[in-house]
């Protein structure tokens, strides 16, 4: 009993430490975030023709969706892109619905890794933020080119490495490296552009 209250205890403290405006992307786990769930059953009714099933799962994470229109902290929001899924579902358009959908993961992308670069200096809270952006970009990575998955990845990886590490006892020990970690959000930001955008299938495209 007292190595139980023992452990809430040191729990309760390390949340405490945890900023409150990261609180909410830290205590879920990304894969239960309902966009990551919903991405494979959306895309699948899309491909059906399902349209009803579609608006269904849309349902599912809509509220994700009008977060991610509004600013927050350095993220600067998405207005419109709520409206922009309505009308890809209502023209029954299978390229804007998909189209749509990545740019709401690249948006969440985007505002996890802004989020960690505002909190590099709290190790648990930045290194956290960078695995919910990896997650969100797991979902992502097989609409991208091999060249822009392989680019991302090893982004991801150094943007990790830039957070640092506390070592255990201050052995092993790393400071985290802002400079790094602006470098690689950079590179990965830019990479999934034209995927939020809409652009790189028609770069290729034959109509």
């Amino acid at each position: 009993m007292g190595h139980t209250l023992k452990r809430t205890l040191i729990a309760a403290a390390l949340a405490a430490l945890i900023p409150l405006q990261v609180a909410a992307y830290t205590y879920a786990s990304p894969k239960s975030d309902p966009l990551v769930k919903g991405r494979d059953p959306f895309l699948a009714a899309v491909a059906a023709g399902d349209w009803d099933g579609a608006e269904d799962v849309f349902d599912s994470f809509v509220a994700k969706i009008e977060g991610m229109e509004k600013a927050d902290g350095d993220y600067p929001g998405d207005p419109g892109i709520k409206q922009d899924f309505v009308l890809a579902m209502q023209t029954q358009d299978p390229e804007a619905s998909q189209d749509v959908l990545n740019r709401a993961f690249v948006n969440q992308i985007n505002r996890r890794l802004l989020a960690a670069k505002a909190n590099i200096d709290t190790y648990g809270t930045a290194s956290a933020l960078v695995v919910i952006a990896q997650t969100f970009y797991d979902g992502l990575q097989g609409d991208l080119e091999p060249e822009d998955q392989k680019a991302v990845s090893e982004q991801m990886h150094a943007a990790l490495d830039a957070v640092g590490k506390p070592g255990v006892l201050g052995v092993g020990s790393k400071d985290p490296d802002p400079a790094a970690f602006d470098k690689a959000m950079e590179s990965i930001l830019e990479t999934l552009a034209p995927y939020a955008e809409g652009e790189e299938e028609d770069e290729d495209s034959d109509y």
